[in-house]
């Protein structure tokens, strides 16, 4: 849809990127036509005061960040009606994004993670800026390496003066999966928290969750503060150097020149992500040609994120606002056990087509359809029936969903009480059925019992693949 004012100062909206706790991020176009992405800050804390004094003085000290591993910041206003900054965009999706489309990185992919960032923050810190919001959001991947946005900018949204908590304003500033224990105390904030937010952030990407991972979002800032991190399924050469980062004591973390010696030398690659990501890149760069060609439509949404707020506990202050019930890291589904899935998938098909050669084999018997009895009907609407269901649900396992994985498992097994129980209601003998579907001495028969051995295989492997479930990232997007 189109934007009322598809200008931000002197750019042209094209698209929206994204948008969370404190603002939106458009792409947007200059007058020379060089891209860039145009942020724009909630109208909410824009109305706290002295806010556009501290962006300003924020934006400032931004710009004189530089560095390989940085979005420069180009252009700002922190006086226009919306406050907006501009940096340089770039084209790759963020690390969350990526994780939640292809799972954890391998080792030297997170390796030459680790390596970019600290360089990034090296960076950042020698301009005296903290960054105080490093999280998978904040980091895109592009194609020659990391890059760091929004640098500085949690501190504007600070009406409490450089400090971790806000009190007067209620609006989100920080994420609770990524926060260093000075943050989540409200204590104050040096370079030494961002290095315990990349610490989290490293673990995130080589394990897929966090060190730090409770049931609430309460829970998650008390294992920050005083729980020791879950390693575990951290493997390689990056567990001592996200340990040495998660150090309590922030004088006992490592600067970014240190973290660069723990890492080492890292051999040349001009395509240092998983083929899969270099496919999201490409994608991405595919898209923003389609909406920068002439006559392509402007896509904006134009209502403004409404900010989150959070209350505090009773008889104390907000240490940090964050959304209710926020995860430790970002949203995670888990997903069917793989190699069980595949299993139980094939035989629910497999299954199916039993109950497909059943119908027609009755089809077959039943001669014209004028001829045909209503336990021939039955037989053959109950058999392709059954195969529809089976091929459906059999479709949500392959996809690793456990709630397809549990929809299988009853859905087989149901079919195998049914074959037992349908023709007790109609007056035969156990013993009879029985002998009907594991004699094999007519074609429906066999059918029939195949079924059953089917149902009783599905019905196993999909409970197998519903219970050992695999913790992977959401496909959903930032």
């Amino acid at each position: 849809m189109g934007l009322a004012a598809d200008v931000v100062g002197p750019y042209r909206v094209l698209a929206e990127l994204g948008r969370g706790g404190m603002g939106r991020v458009l792409l947007a176009s200059g007058p020379d036509g060089r891209l860039v992405a145009v942020k724009q800050v909630l109208s909410g804390i824009v109305e706290d005061e002295g806010f556009r004094a501290r962006f300003a003085r924020e934006v400032s000290a931004s710009r004189t960040v530089s560095g390989a591993y940085t979005a420069a910041v180009v252009d700002a206003d922190p006086h226009a009606a919306v406050p907006w900054l501009a940096s340089v965009f770039v084209v790759g999706p963020s690390l969350k994004e990526a994780l939640e489309a292809t799972g954890p990185l391998p080792e030297q992919a997170a390796l030459r993670l680790a390596a970019g960032l600290a360089t990034a923050l090296a960076g950042i810190h020698a301009a005296g800026v903290v960054h105080r919001d490093l999280k998978p959001a904040n980091v895109l991947l592009a194609e020659d390496g990391p890059r760091v946005v929004d640098f500085g900018i949690a501190r504007a949204a600070d009406a409490d003066g450089g400090r971790g908590d806000l009190t007067r304003t209620g609006w989100l500033v920080g994420s609770p999966g990524f926060a260093s224990p000075e943050q989540a105390e409200g204590g104050e904030l040096g370079p030494a928290s961002d290095v315990f937010s990349l610490g989290i952030v490293l673990a995130v990407a080589r394990s897929g969750v966090s060190p730090f991972a409770g049931s609430s979002t309460l829970q998650t800032l008390n294992n920050v503060v005083s729980g020791e991190p879950d390693l575990a399924k951290v493997p390689g050469r990056l567990r001592p150097i996200v340990a040495a980062c998660l150090a309590k004591d922030p004088a006992a973390r490592p600067t970014p020149a240190r973290i660069l010696e723990l890492v080492g030398s890292l051999a040349p690659s001009v395509r240092p992500w998983p083929e899969a990501v270099h496919g999201m890149i490409t994608a991405q760069r595919e898209r923003v040609t389609a909406l920068v060609s002439p006559g392509a439509e402007t896509v904006v949404q134009t209502t403004q994120p409404q900010p989150v707020a959070w209350n505090a506990p009773p008889g104390g202050r907000p240490r940090m606002a964050v959304p209710q019930g926020a995860g430790a890291s970002f949203p995670q589904r888990p997903r069917a056990n793989a190699p069980a899935a595949a299993i139980a998938g094939s035989l629910g098909l497999a299954t199916a087509a039993m109950q497909v050669w059943f119908a027609i084999v009755n089809i077959q018997l039943g001669g014209p359809p004028s001829e045909w009895m209503g336990l021939t009907w039955t037989n053959i609407l109950g058999g392709f029936a059954a195969a529809l269901c089976l091929a459906a649900t059999a479709a949500l396992i392959f996809a690793r969903m456990p709630a397809g994985a549990w929809t299988l498992c009853g859905l087989s097994a149901l079919l195998f009480v049914a074959v037992f129980v349908s023709p007790l209601l109609r007056g035969e003998t156990f013993a009879h059925q029985l002998h009907f579907v594991f004699s094999f001495h007519k074609a429906n028969g066999t059918a029939v019992g195949l079924t059953v051995i089917g149902c009783l295989l599905t019905t196993t492997t999909a409970a197998v693949a519903a219970r050992l479930r695999s913790p992977t990232q959401s496909p959903r997007g930032s």
